[in-house]
């Protein structure tokens, strides 16, 4: 009897319960979209992966390789191959040569890899073609001589080669014009470029001659871990022997490492589905009010408690499977969507054939979906179990609506113990102080939620002030109901609230974030000019000539750039003439000086505090040409934004077959439009190279920050959206639950317009009420984020009045057209059926 009444009540509330089911289908799709499209990444990643390197048994590379460990990669000399093919048990071994490789369009800019590309794993790769290996030959034929090339068949495209065409290969530090003489597939190369030479080109222009940077063999029948024992046993000491297997799963892990990309949706799905909970609640809450009747005559026919209590989570279990498979739907859309955004992997035909819709995120959307939803319903459930039978003969019912003394008891603990852990943080330092931070401003957030309900009257009160005055007596009733019901108004606005405490934290953060680098870019740009590659990773020589001889150009000092082990820590280092480089940069030492002679580096105060490194500590130096060499720390920098520590030119180029300018720093006679544009010109042939003086140097540094702040305001943006509907739906039951009253005021004088005009700013009302406290409390968690991040550089606080204002505006905005449909719901009602309704 029970299932049939839950079934008969989710028929008669279906227009109210699926807007309750629009918010779930929201959160639901962020969740399911997000692992969908990480589930399709990952089966990518491992097809390729399986492809690449496929009948490799054994690979020798150097120790603790760079980007998997802390440790720097070394080359792999040719005599090694030679003693692996004396091993038994290997088949075919051969050395394998990569590094950085950019094919140079016909306009002059690089062909730049497509779709969002995974740190560590070059975009723009080069490497030796080896027969019969992971790139087959589509057209042409193989590489012969220092004057060939292959590219892969994307690349070529998108530059606007063919075969038996001559094109610019832009490597470390110099450029080639090259025969295309042939075109390899691009199906396993997840959107990056290649180039690839013979084997003698490849050593040269990638590494250098005689060096490989691994070696791969197949096996002749002996197992994967035999054979690399075999294969151990001859090598030296800084290379390792490793299955396979290892090096496939280390590929696999390394392509799909763009899973922060879902980690990072994931955290704003779970904002949505938690915004949703509090749409949920307050619907179920406002229907078990207004069927407090219909409950109480329920229990008086003999439902128990248990009973009822099921058959409300019972509709909120149906509505949360309604709003899942709905989720779950759009999730796909979404993450067919990403897909193509993202331009992840070899796809053939429709985006929705290359997904991979996994068991693990259905059932992970049902289950957020469901238990959210049943979860937010659970405490309107028991208020409807406790419901007694005697309610049935009363005319008037209505639920509690004032503040518990143990609701603000509770509130004003939880806010004081956040506002007391929010000072310890900010009167601290490090990691423990930020951990602090943290966790007052979530005991803050949760004391303002559980208090919101008594902070609604007063708070209402203020902002509806003059409503009377401005808009009558619409103004004055819209004002009192929503003071009317606390619990309520809270809970509806609590919604909005959450979203727009975000909104404030990022936007304050950011604002803070951008006045912050614009202050140390004006402190330490201290030369006229900076040349830096766009795209690509290094300045070629022929541009670092071009710029030397530009008129108006005074100095010219490059800066490299690199990895070192320093004591077994693996540290990126600047290079350059030193004392120049760091006048650059305005600086100041806290120890030490600029004289390093030939073995001596500068190392970072952090680095050097964390090892207890001073100056005359002396450190051995590991460098990725296998090098090693004892160097003492000649002084000690703060962080300027040239790596971890500085090392000298002549050691930097010591160690570095492949020398590349990474940036020029320049000082001009007159800085001025004419060397500017004498400087443009030198440059024409070299799109990708930027030219900033300080002023575009912050702008460009100022736009990346902008852009972040929007990204993540567009992504909270869902839970505004959801908060929205909330508030619809709010008003909705509301206009129902009030439909006598409305019939009462239409036959006392009350037009229609007068009618809509109340609800619409009753709606205005409740929205700028969850405006004033999310904003509130964002300005807050901003303000004490920036103060606990100061020690990271970011030590200037800006509160962005502009977007906070926008965001009030906003606010008020999203309650007119909350209010659209419930007010013209109650604009229309018949006086007579109002009047008549119970």
């Amino acid at each position: 009897m029970m299932l049939r009444l839950t079934l008969r009540s989710l028929a008669a509330h279906r227009l109210r319960l699926l807007l309750t089911a629009l918010s779930v289908v929201l959160g639901v799709a962020f969740v399911a979209g997000t692992l969908i499209f990480t589930d399709t990444m990952d089966g990518q990643a491992a097809d390729i992966a399986g492809r690449l390197g496929r009948g490799v048994a054994v690979e020798v590379r150097a120790k603790d390789p760079g980007g998997r460990t802390r440790g720097v990669s070394v080359p792999v000399p040719e005599a090694v191959l030679r003693d692996v093919r004396r091993v038994p048990g290997v088949r075919g071994p051969v050395g394998v040569v990569s590094g950085y490789a950019a094919l140079v369009s016909r306009d002059g800019t690089e062909v730049a890899a497509q779709g969002a590309q995974t740190p560590g794993v070059l975009a723009q790769a080069g490497g030796n073609w080896i027969p019969g290996g992971d790139y087959p030959l589509k057209t042409g034929r193989a590489p012969h001589g220092p004057g060939e090339m292959l590219v892969d068949e994307a690349t070529a495209g998108r530059g606007g080669y063919r075969t038996g065409d001559e094109a610019t290969v832009r490597l470390k530090g110099a450029s080639r014009t090259m025969r295309i003489v042939g075109l390899v597939g691009s199906g396993d190369l997840a959107g990056r470029t290649l180039a690839l030479f013979d084997t003698p080109t490849a050593q040269r222009l990638l590494l250098r001659p005689g060096d490989f940077t691994a070696v791969r063999t197949a096996s002749d029948g002996v197992s994967e871990e035999v054979l690399r024992g075999r294969v151990a046993a001859v090598l030296p000491g800084d290379l390792e022997a490793v299955t396979g297997t290892q090096v496939r799963n280390e590929l696999r892990n390394d392509l799909a490492a763009l899973s922060y990309v879902g980690g990072l949706l994931m955290a704003f799905a779970l904002i949505a589905v938690f915004v949703g909970a509090f749409v949920i609640f307050n619907t179920f809450s406002m229907l078990v009010a207004q069927r407090t009747k219909e409950l109480a005559l329920l229990r008086a026919i003999g439902a128990s408690r248990g009973q009822v209590s099921r058959a409300v989570v019972g509709e909120a279990f149906a509505v949360g499977v309604v709003g899942s498979t709905l989720g779950l739907v759009a999730g796909t859309g979404m993450a067919a969507l990403l897909q193509v955004i993202l331009d992840e992997g070899p796809t053939s035909g429709p985006a929705f054939s290359g997904l991979a819709v996994s068991g693990t995120a259905v059932a992970a959307s049902y289950a957020v979906g469901t238990v959210a939803t049943v979860a937010a319903a659970y405490v309107p459930a028991r208020r409807a179990a406790r419901i007694p039978p005697i309610a049935a003969l009363r005319d008037d019912v209505a639920s509690p609506q004032g503040a518990s003394k143990r609701r603000v008891v509770t509130g004003t603990v939880l806010a004081g113990g956040g506002g007391l852990a929010l000072l310890a943080g900010l009167a601290g330092s490090g990691l423990t102080a930020q951990a602090l931070v943290g966790l007052g401003a979530m005991l803050v957030f949760l004391g303002v939620t559980v208090l919101s309900p008594v902070l609604s009257g007063p708070v209402i009160e203020l902002l509806g002030r003059g409503l009377p005055r401005w808009c009558g007596t619409p103004g004055l009733l819209a004002r009192r109901n929503a003071q009317r019901s606390p619990r309520r108004t809270a809970a509806t606005a609590g919604a909005l609230m959450v979203g727009l405490a975000l909104v404030g934290t990022v936007n304050v953060l950011g604002a803070s974030m951008k006045a912050s680098v614009g202050s140390q870019i004006d402190a330490s740009f201290a030369d006229d000019y900076l040349v830096l590659p766009v795209r690509g990773n290094s300045v070629d020589a022929d541009a670092v000539t071009r710029v030397a001889s530009t008129p108006g150009i005074a100095r010219t000092t490059p800066s490299y750039t690199g990895d070192v082990e320093l004591d077994g820590t693996r540290v990126e280092y600047g290079a350059g003439n030193l004392p120049t480089l760091m006048a650059s940069v305005a600086h100041r030492m806290v120890d030490g000086g600029l004289d390093t002679g030939t073995d001596g580096v500068l190392v970072e105060d952090d680095l050097a505090s964390a090892h207890h490194w001073k100056v005359g500590t002396v450190l051995t130096a590991r460098f990725p040409d296998g090098g090693r060499q004892e160097v003492r720390v000649a002084g000690i920098y703060p962080l300027v934004g040239f790596g971890n520590a500085m090392l000298p030119e002549s050691l930097y180029k010591a160690h570095t077959p492949l020398p590349a300018v990474h940036a020029l720093n320049l000082k001009a006679t007159t800085a001025d439009a004419a060397t500017l544009t004498a400087l443009r010109r030198s440059l024409a042939a070299y799109p990708d190279l930027g030219i900033y003086d300080r002023s575009a140097w912050k702008r460009e540094k100022v736009q990346s920050l902008d852009q972040m702040t929007g990204q993540i305001t567009l992504l909270l943006a869902l839970s505004i959206v959801i908060a929205a509907i909330g508030v619809a739906n709010t008003l909705a039951l509301s206009v129902f639950e009030r439909t006598r009253e409305i019939g009462l005021l239409r036959a006392v004088g009350a037009d229609r317009g007068q009618v809509r005009r109340m609800i619409r700013l009753e709606a205005i009302l409740i929205a700028l009420f969850g405006a004033v406290l999310g904003l509130l409390i964002g300005l807050g968690f901003g303000i004490a984020l920036q103060h606990a991040m100061a020690g990271l550089g970011f030590d200037v606080l800006v509160v962005p009045a502009v977007p906070l204002a926008l965001c009030a505006v906003l606010a008020g905005v999203i309650g007119v057209a909350a209010a659209v449909w419930p007010a013209r719901r109650a604009g229309r009602m018949d006086v007579l059926t109002a009047i008549a309704h119970e």
